[in-house]
């Protein structure tokens, strides 16, 4: 774990809030801005770790600071929202409401329901920031020592883009895939609603970075498309990659795909991957993992498969010498495990992550390529 470090202030987006940002949950000791959200006048959530001092807790766009004793009481792990407080929150019935919402019929599995309300019940949804205006953002340090699964450089894997920027190369990067490989739902997108603190998203994070570390100009091309599986990466393959220049493929595909069958997914993977190295032949790839949608939900966005199939594609290639493996849903699942509700860090409720989790992403990806060069900056 990293030493404790001053506090950065920044609250809007900026070279401060990007160090800020970019500091690796699992070796940090400052969190900045981890996400709850709170269902009941009195509800809870549990953040990552015990904070042993908080520096704010704050509304999700950092413009209205609550007060401890007042609007909220922190106990260990547990952030508890004070009734009478200015914290927003949702009511029971308004989160799970009795139809769906917006037209969306995603069901509530009952198994895991944790309010008695009668009947069949949905999950909120909304885009933009109609869900996270009643998140609050959680600043604070701690001592505890992370658990969860480790995530290592691979830059033997990378080794020809990482050539090309040790000579201080232009590198050509490509992201392929679906909503979330687009951007969904980062702060400073139209889809997080262009509100404050105006995050970008993860992929433009983790290009200025290389950008401003390596003094490479990066060239992001951004060819996802919300909904896609990976049946439509391979048929628009030829419009969205055959022929263009890339050092860099970033793929992020599988969130969708829980209802094609395993040995359609793994062809699939297997001859994206073998055309994109026929026409890219001295490129490397990091395929990113799904992280995981909201668990309360019975409509299927994803499958526990969506992790090993990637990393099984990845094995049976003949150049898994130049791809790795950014294991978000690992990460996921470890916050799952510690009590971290997925609707503590969506932001359309659904399957859509808000600026806390998209971060973890821009962290993986970094220490993927760079390692200790970027987990100890």
């Amino acid at each position: 774990m990293q030493p404790a470090r001053p506090w950065i202030h920044a609250t809007t987006w900026g070279d401060d809030l990007m160090r800020a940002y970019l500091r690796p949950y699992w070796l940090s000791r400052e969190i900045y801005n981890e996400t709850a959200t709170f269902i009941g006048e009195g509800g809870e959530a549990t953040l990552m770790f015990t904070p042993t001092e908080v520096l704010s807790v704050r509304s999700y766009d950092l413009s209205t600071t609550y007060r401890a004793g007042v609007d909220y009481t922190i106990e260990g792990r547990t952030i508890r929202r004070l009734p009478g407080g200015a914290i927003p929150y949702w009511e029971p019935e308004e989160y799970f409401p009795a139809e769906p919402s917006r037209g969306i019929p995603i069901a509530v599995n009952r198994d895991v329901l944790d309010f008695d309300l009668p009947g069949d019940r949905f999950l909120l949804y909304g885009e933009m920031d109609f869900f996270t205006k009643k998140q609050v953002a959680v600043t604070y340090r701690h001592e505890d020592e992370y658990d969860g699964p480790a995530f290592l450089p691979q830059p033997e894997k990378l080794t020809r883009v990482l050539d090309k920027l040790s000579r201080g190369e232009d590198i050509r990067v490509m992201v392929y895939g679906d909503s979330v490989a687009v951007g969904c739902n980062a702060s400073g997108t139209h889809y997080g609603g262009n509100i404050n603190p105006h995050m970008p998203n993860f992929a433009t994070i983790v290009c200025d970075y290389i950008h401003r570390e390596t003094g490479s100009t990066v060239h992001l091309e951004n060819q996802a498309v919300g909904g896609w599986k990976i049946a439509n990466c391979l048929e628009a393959y030829d419009e969205k990659i055959a022929g263009k220049p890339i050092d860099l493929l970033i793929l992020r595909i599988g969130g969708n795909d829980s209802a094609t069958p395993e040995e359609a997914f793994a062809s699939g993977m297997d001859h994206l991957l073998e055309r994109f190295f026929a026409d890219h032949p001295d490129a490397n790839v990091i395929l990113q993992t799904p992280d995981l949608p909201n668990t309360q939900s019975t409509w299927v966005f994803w499958s526990h498969m969506a992790e090993p199939w990637t990393v099984e594609a990845v094995e049976r290639s003949p150049h898994k010498g130049q791809m790795a493996v950014a294991r978000v849903q690992s990460f996921t699942e470890w916050l799952e495990s510690r009590g971290k509700r997925t609707r503590d860090r969506l932001a359309n409720n659904i399957n859509h992550s808000n600026d806390f989790l998209i971060r973890s992403y821009a962290q993986i990806i970094l220490t993927t390529l760079f390692g200790t060069r970027f987990t100890e900056a």
